[in-house]
């Protein structure tokens, strides 16, 4: 990431993503060559729960060019990004359909990123930023999601499938031409597999450790 971040004209290149579920909760995967000390700031100063990065690419898709010295909050933020040399920067959303959201960041001390730079690296930096969320997430996200021993039943992935895409037990019920209680009794089996609190959770899980397909 160093390398990259250098040969692309940057300092430092910051990658963050908060892994649902739990929604209040996130598990935060974090990598890349920080300046010394922001890890820690990250974590002492909660900056979790304000970071402007993630925050952006949680309600994004397009790139954010930016500079810590002209943004107003949250304002610990910015200064303490400002204090370790990362004035000047981009930062590109990337997501995938498990629910992981995902920010790669690319900061300098000098230079505001302009348009047309962006516009000449932004094939290079699009396609590093989904190779190592992608990466990231292969490895990490069988750590975070374990899978069950026992395997989901042929009509407990589609009744899953079908919670994924936010139908009610109801809206299934008749799509399968069954019972409510019947796609409920298998739901119910699904999310004690999956170890999970309930069905929206069972289904984020199996997605996640390709038990749909």
């Amino acid at each position: 990431m160093a390398a990259f971040a250098s040969r692309q004209g940057f300092n430092h290149c910051l990658y963050l993503a908060h892994v649902y579920p739990p929604m209040t909760r996130p598990t935060v995967i974090q990598a890349g060559n920080c300046p010394e000390g922001w890890l820690a700031a990250y974590s002492t100063q909660n900056f979790a729960e304000s970071d402007p990065w993630i925050r952006h690419a949680q309600g994004h898709s397009s790139p954010w060019l930016w500079d810590s010295g002209s943004q107003q909050a949250p304002a610990p933020f910015w200064q303490e990004a400002l204090r370790r040399g990362m004035r000047h920067g981009c930062t590109l959303p990337v997501r995938t359909e498990h629910g992981v959201i995902g920010a790669m960041t690319l900061a300098r001390a000098q230079e505001p990123v302009s348009l047309d730079e962006y516009a000449r690296k932004s094939a290079s930096l699009q396609a590093f930023c989904q190779d190592l969320h992608a990466g990231l997430l292969k490895r990490r996200l069988p750590q975070l999601f374990h899978r069950p021993d026992s395997q989901l039943s042929e009509r407990e992935r589609t009744i899953l499938k079908w919670t994924a895409d936010g139908k009610t037990s109801s809206e299934i019920a008749l799509i399968l031409g069954l019972t409510k209680r019947t796609i409920n009794f298998h739901v119910a089996k699904a999310t004690l597999k999956l170890n999970s609190t309930n069905k929206t959770q069972a289904a984020l899980k199996a997605a996640v450790l390709g038990m749909l397909f």
